[in-house]
């Protein structure tokens, strides 16, 4: 496990909160942080870093600097694969992605979460647009979606408890283009943490692995 940020005192605080979770873990023994050097990372440092023998390399990209994501991602984007196995992990899919080739992301099978996520091609997304359509005579914007989403979710959880608070317990939903899990509470209040898991395939496609 590679975990590489930027060297903002925020972002510092989120390294250490990461190591902290992964190092609870039995099955990983080490973790190593890579940190920008005179404000970018040399590839050399990266290919020093990656294993090539035994064991699969998990990178986490912490933080939002252009410079060491571009850094990142395009030199690990064209390693050779042959003896490595290289997999990026990001926490936003963030403006510090917009220079960088779609296909190194495609190449590292760059995974990270999103609270919004459409499978165009799922039964329940062409049904609304469909009947969206009909009614408005438009496509549904993505404010139409989540509108619809909220509202749904929430009549769906009132009709079966006495309260939303009581409902928020039935477990985990997904609408068209939302998740909702109220399940962990934040400060003892109802907040959704419902959230995709999204990871780029060969196609340039994303493909929902949660």
């Amino acid at each position: 496990v590679i975990v590489i940020g930027d060297t903002k005192p925020t972002t510092a605080s989120k390294i250490a909160a990461v190591i902290s979770k992964l190092t609870a873990h039995d099955s990983i023994n080490d973790v190593t942080v890579i940190k920008p050097i005179d404000g970018y990372i040399k590839k050399d440092r990266l290919i020093e870093a990656i294993d090539t023998i035994e064991y699969k390399n998990w990178v986490l990209l912490v933080g939002d600097d252009n410079v060491v994501t571009a850094d990142v991602v395009n030199n690990l984007g064209v390693m050779p694969l042959e003896k490595r196995d290289i997999r990026l992990f990001g926490f936003e899919m963030n403006a510090t992605y917009t220079n960088v080739s779609n296909s190194h992301l495609a190449r590292l099978q760059f995974t990270f979460p999103q609270s919004e996520y459409e499978d165009v091609n799922s039964v329940d997304t062409k049904s609304f647009e469909k009947l969206y359509k009909a009614k408005n005579y438009i496509r549904p914007s993505k404010y139409a979606a989540k509108g619809f989403d909220v509202m749904y979710d929430t009549l769906m959880r009132l009709s079966n408890s006495d309260s939303f608070n009581d409902g928020a317990k039935e477990g985990v939903s997904r609408r068209v283009s939302t998740k909702f899990d109220y399940s962990k509470k934040l400060y003892g209040s109802t907040e959704n943490k419902g959230v995709f898991l999204l990871q780029y395939q060969d196609d340039l496609k994303l493909l929902n692995i949660e």
